[in-house]
């Protein structure tokens, strides 16, 4: 399979576009794509990159050497950037600039691909308007982002822009469940994160599961009259562990809500739900729709608390007070 396999289902009006340019030979020499993650932008640098470097008469082929080696990111005419420690500095690209004059070793375009580019610092911005002011027959700028606002003006002005669409939570759920992962798990892994790849390391990692076996064993112990906060001490003492980052804090969080949110589609009638084992008891006549959107409330407020650095088992201590 091609790096770029997933992006002809997930963007293919990238695709389309991309493809269009490269035939008609209008390709600009500088790219800005941009995006959320896992809105397969490097998979689209990739495709194009193939597209420039193929060596059969309808690129891209996906078998050529070239293009082997494109998908492998091996090919010497491919030169990236990455952040090292979340920023890009001058030296990086400056050794772009090197090698943009230096006589490469194979033949064809030149493609230098800029991951999370709004991290470069001004001194390296400034460096690379030097390329974008004095572009190279054959020569590709492609930066990718997250966050193109932080770019400089004068580099956006000097690029063309391709929006990403953030991949649906529907087709990245239908996705995950092709792979056999369980309906709630995937549900919940949708909502958490826009890459695929992530939810697939968090199911490897088993901290999902963790994470939503615990906020479900919450929710029960709420439908049934039980004590919710003495369910979370003594089945969610892993949350404490050494290992432990605020972004699972926040990824409980996130599938309690979606639970309470399944909880108000449960009142409403609503029989297409994604955790009906833990929706079995509800009273629908105590549960009203006002009382479950303040725990959303409430929820959402203790969430926000978390960015803070606060002492997270007395936020634990003071929620479910409120819960």
């Amino acid at each position: 399979m091609t790096n770029y396999a997933k992006l002809f289902d997930y963007q293919p009006e990238i695709v389309s576009a991309l493809t269009k340019s490269f035939r008609k030979k209008r390709l600009v020499h500088a790219y800005l794509f941009e995006g959320q993650k896992g809105a397969r932008k490097m998979d689209a640098a990739v495709y194009l990159s193939s597209l420039l470097l193929c060596q059969s008469d309808n690129p891209p082929c996906g078998v050529c050497p070239n293009c082997q080696k494109v998908n492998n990111l091996s090919h010497g005419n491919i030169y990236i950037i990455e952040p090292e420690n979340e920023i890009i500095k001058k030296d990086q690209i400056e050794a772009l600039l090197h090698e943009l004059s230096s006589t490469s070793l194979f033949d064809g375009s030149r493609i230098y691909i800029i991951k999370e580019a709004h991290l470069m610092n001004t001194a390296a911005s400034n460096a690379l308007l030097k390329f974008l002011e004095e572009p190279h027959p054959q020569h590709y700028l492609i930066l990718l982002s997250t966050q193109p606002h932080l770019l400089l003006d004068t580099i956006k002005s000097r690029v063309q822009t391709l929006h990403f669409n953030p991949i649906s939570k529907k087709k990245m759920t239908k996705n995950l469940r092709d792979k056999g992962i369980a309906k709630d798990i995937a549900y919940c892994l949708a909502h958490i994160t826009s890459s695929e790849e992530e939810a697939d390391e968090l199911i490897k990692s088993g901290e999902i599961i963790d994470i939503v076996a615990l906020a479900k064993d919450i929710q029960k112990a709420k439908n049934n009259k039980q004590d919710s906060y003495l369910v979370f001490l003594k089945k969610g003492r892993f949350l404490f562990g050494e290992a432990i980052s605020v972004m699972h804090h926040q990824m409980l969080f996130d599938v309690l809500m979606l639970l309470v949110r399944e909880k108000i589609k449960a009142v409403h009638g609503d029989e297409d739900l994604f955790f009906v084992d833990c929706l079995k008891n509800i009273d629908k006549e105590k549960e009203t729709p006002e009382g479950l959107i303040r725990q959303l409330e409430v929820m959402n407020k203790y969430q926000e608390r978390i960015k803070y650095h606060v002492n997270m088992e007395l936020l634990y201590a003071s929620m479910f007070l409120e819960f």
